[in-house]
């Protein structure tokens, strides 16, 4: 049987437990995982004031907070902070070192919220069929020993889930009980019964308790992991923690009122679950209770955090097609898929609320649009999407989404609203207002021109938005050339997997710039978009940039691109590159995550003995990441090991317990994936992504 229970912890904000909770600024690392620079949208950019930071209140009647200031506020900055992290920065894998640079126009950025749909590295490591450098897998006679170092489910049940059970049993330390509640819900329950035929207890079981830790990392923490578990049985109590009802106070020990944060997170949660289970009506009870908050409750409250996470939610919860619909009459917009995008797209119009909440409308609609065949709605909403990105007539964050959105529901045929769409997008990418808006708006136009469309001429596209990016890439400024490599990337990338011929021109074009590139902003770019392509002449010369480039992040964009082509080529490089990075974590979190793609085993022992020695936040991280994308059943027992060891810092054993997460992960890429993916990440807010990692983004 599963056991575990939630030790009370005190909390040491100012010395007064209780009016900590009230006051202090919301700095949780939650194991910490970093995606870029601190600041969101630009002062001004919206129109209306930006609130504070949620406070540990509910937030009921405008509550109390500090370290206000930016969309989200600023976690972590002042006095009385609860975070057992401090406010300090854990970089998350393929996110620019916040250290580096303060310019949230750098494609780094949008890099590291959407990489997990390029980079697969468990699908890559998994597929492989010969474990590099091993001695031991030859057979002879031509033969090898398929690498069976996967971690089984024996070893998943039997060592790693016990393990975590025991730190949560005996644990006081935040970081390890954050760390091991993660690492459990990505676990997950076995799919079978005990021996006996009875059900197993449910980890479900084991979180909930965590609800009402008086710690509020912990109790927010355990909210999104019952979503992160997929546990249906969960869904009612998320319920309740989200509208603030008696039972949500009651079970999250805050008679009070839920915090805010805590709402937010089980927003967040109903939405996983929602995405996860097979059932139509939870999943149109889950959207009742998203929807009515978001219309209600959410409006009235001191920040925008809980509106922003039902938007948000609301995109992952696949409500049910119906046949027969009417656009003027749709009902509530719980019932059905098309009345859910009628009502979030209407959301965007609606001057009445936050444009940070206004901001998240189209990416979640574009979400329910995706693979719903419902044509007739896709081509309402791209219509009103592609006159409002033309006029911008919204203020500048909605813009953003709405160029990420039309990217996402537009593709590559003739159309007519798919060739507006795509006009639009090349409009925006050369005159759009700010330097933001063109980056985004021809990423888009990469992703709406790539995709196979289902009308006359599926790829009709294609051509036209090529030859614009390749004169981007070939004689716009220096701030347009590294996105016009990225979108050339993220064509071929969609065109490779969709089996469609690709034009050699961007390949030339791209092994030239590269070759010739000296800035390292644009050397990364480069790299990662050969890579992306699948140029395999690329390997040498990104082999050659690794001695020639100094800079820490690029050498790291360098080392990935190499990993993502999969050539042998790199691997020995790669191998140095880690073992000399041990303090150099913009490096390390990069180079190990190529040495997974290139299905090289052989570093875990290093990098056990990194993590067991490594001292800051960052390099913790890295380590971490690596180790669990490698996913080494090796690593197994000597992780456990340094988890249960108190003689080293509690932050390493936590990063022990992220590893044992991300090797045992019933999903093949990482849960909060499917929220980055194309998210509007200038539109932040503290409970999304902030610079004190405590948002559900920023989770590793």
């Amino acid at each position: 049987m599963l056991t575990a229970r939630a030790p009370k912890r005190r909390a040491l904000c100012l010395g007064f437990p209780a009016l900590a909770l009230l006051i202090a600024p919301a700095a949780f690392g939650h194991g910490g995982a970093y995606r870029g620079p601190s600041d969101s949208a630009p002062p001004g950019s919206g129109g209306n004031a930006p609130p504070p930071a949620p406070s540990g209140g509910s937030g009921s009647s405008g509550g109390a907070s500090s370290g206000g200031g930016g969309a989200g506020g600023a976690p972590g900055s002042g006095p009385g902070n609860c975070g057992t992290l401090g406010g300090h920065v854990a970089p998350r894998p393929g996110a620019p070192n916040p250290a580096s640079s303060a310019d949230l126009s750098v494609w780094q950025m949008w890099w590291g919220f959407n990489q997990d749909s390029f980079l697969d590295v468990k699908g890559a490591i998994h597929a492989m069929d010969v474990l590099p450098g091993s001695d031991d897998g030859f057979l002879g006679a031509g033969g090898f020993l398929r690498d069976a170092l996967r971690p089984g489910e024996e070893q998943v049940r039997q060592l790693i889930v016990p393990a975590l059970l025991r730190a949560l049993k005996n644990e006081r330390d935040n970081d390890v009980v954050s760390g091991s509640l993660v690492a459990l819900a990505k676990i997950g329950d076995p799919p079978r019964k005990s021996r006996d035929g009875r059900s197993r207890t449910s980890l479900a079981d084991v979180v909930r308790p965590f609800l009402e830790d008086p710690n509020q990392e912990i109790a927010e923490t355990a909210a999104v992991c019952l979503g992160i578990l997929g546990s249906a049985g969960s869904a009612p109590h998320l319920a309740s923690l989200l509208v603030d009802d008696a039972h949500g106070r009651k079970i999250s020990g805050n008679f009070a009122g839920v915090p805010l944060r805590t709402r937010a997170f089980a927003a967040y949660g109903l939405g996983l679950i929602g995405h996860r289970v097979d059932d139509d009506e939870l999943r149109r009870s889950i959207a009742r209770t998203l929807f009515r908050t978001l219309d209600g409750a959410a409006r009235k409250l001191s920040t925008p955090d809980v509106a922003v996470a039902c938007a948000t939610a609301l995109g992952l919860v696949p409500l049910p097609v119906v046949d027969v619909f009417d656009p003027e009459q749709p009902g509530e917009p719980w019932s059905s898929r098309q009345a859910a995008v009628a009502h979030l797209a209407a959301l965007v119009d609606d001057g009445s609320r936050r444009d940070v909440v206004r901001a998240h409308a189209p990416v979640a609609t574009a979400r329910l649009l995706a693979g719903s065949g419902l044509d007739a709605a896709r081509g309402r909403v791209a219509v009103l999407w592609t006159e409002a990105l033309l006029e911008e007539r919204a203020p500048v964050e909605v813009l953003w989404s709405l160029a990420f959105a039309l990217g996402s529901i537009g593709d590559a045929d003739k159309d007519l609203q798919d060739k507006r769409l795509r006009a639009a997008l090349t409009e925006s990418s050369l005159r759009g207002k700010n330097r933001e808006l063109r980056q985004f708006a021809l990423i888009a136009l990469a992703q709406a021109a790539s995709r196979v469309g289902s009308g006359e001429a599926p790829l009709a596209g294609v051509a036209p938005a090529r030859q614009h990016i390749l004169a981007l890439l070939n004689r716009g400024g220096s701030s347009i050339r590294p996105w016009a490599a990225l979108a050339s990337g993220i064509m071929g990338h969609a065109l490779r997997k969709a089996d469609a011929p690709l034009d050699a021109t961007c390949d030339i074009a791209l092994l030239v710039s590269l070759r010739g590139a000296k800035a390292p902003r644009e050397v990364g770019a480069y790299a990662i978009a050969a890579a992306m392509r699948g140029i395999e002449e690329a390997a040498p010369l990104l082999v050659a940039k690794l001695d020639e480039v100094a800079d820490d992040d690029t050498r790291g964009y360098v080392a990935l691109g190499l990993g993502m082509l999969g050539d042998p080529l790199g691997l020995e490089p790669v191998q140095t590159v880690v073992r000399q990075s041990k303090y150099r974590p913009a490096l390390l979190r990069q180079a190990a995550i190529s040495l997974g793609l290139l299905g090289d085993k052989a570093i875990v022992p290093d990098l056990i003995g990194m993590l067991r020695k490594a001292s800051s936040l960052s390099a913790q991280a890295s380590i971490a990441y690596g180790l669990g994308a490698i996913g080494d059943s090796r690593s197994v027992a000597p992780l456990i090991e340094m988890l249960e060891d108190e003689t080293i810092t509690p932050r390493a054993r936590a990063f022990a317990a992220v590893s044992l997460g991300i090797v045992a992960d019933k999903e093949p890429r990482p849960w909060n994936a499917k929220l980055a993916a194309g998210i509007n990440y200038r539109a932040r807010t503290a409970t999304l992504t902030d610079q004190a990692s405590a948002g559900i983004l920023d989770i590793l």
